[in-house]
């Protein structure tokens, strides 16, 4: 069993090497719940990505009846030829706790020229932030 401060160092290390290999894209996303709309996410980009893809505002709701929280993903390609993609989104509360088994697996998304919107919904109503991770797909 490991330690108390060997778990917090694993996790710390983990969270600057994905800050280190990605870079945060676009402006910040949005949802609204119980008439409030905070800021709600951020957008990691593989750096490799740069001047190919631009990533829009994240459209965040409510999937009605459900409460599940559904994006919407602007991915722009400029890259003026077909742009195979790797899309991962992690869901949180609304204290920024992952939602343990709330994750996407990475998904395998070719995106055109020109605009394509992912859609994703979370699998649990405690969903109220998120963060999305893109990176090229290298088959």
């Amino acid at each position: 069993m490991k330690s108390p401060r060997a778990v917090v160092a694993l996790a710390l290390l983990s969270l600057w090497s994905v800050s280190c290999s990605h870079r945060p894209i676009g402006g910040t996303a949005m949802a609204d719940d119980d008439v409030r709309t905070k800021d709600r996410g951020p957008v990691f980009a593989d750096p490799s990505l740069d001047g190919d893809l631009e990533v829009g505002t994240v459209q965040a709701s409510r999937v009605p009846g459900a409460g599940k929280l559904r994006l919407q993903i602007p991915l722009h390609n400029v890259s003026g030829a077909y742009l195979p993609l790797l899309v991962r989104v992690v869901f949180k509360d609304d204290a920024g706790q992952v939602l343990l088994g709330d994750e996407t697996p990475w998904e395998n998304v070719g995106v055109p020229v020109g605009t394509h919107y992912h859609s994703v919904t979370s699998l649990k109503e405690l969903a109220t932030r998120y963060e999305v991770h893109i990176r090229r797909y290298k088959p």
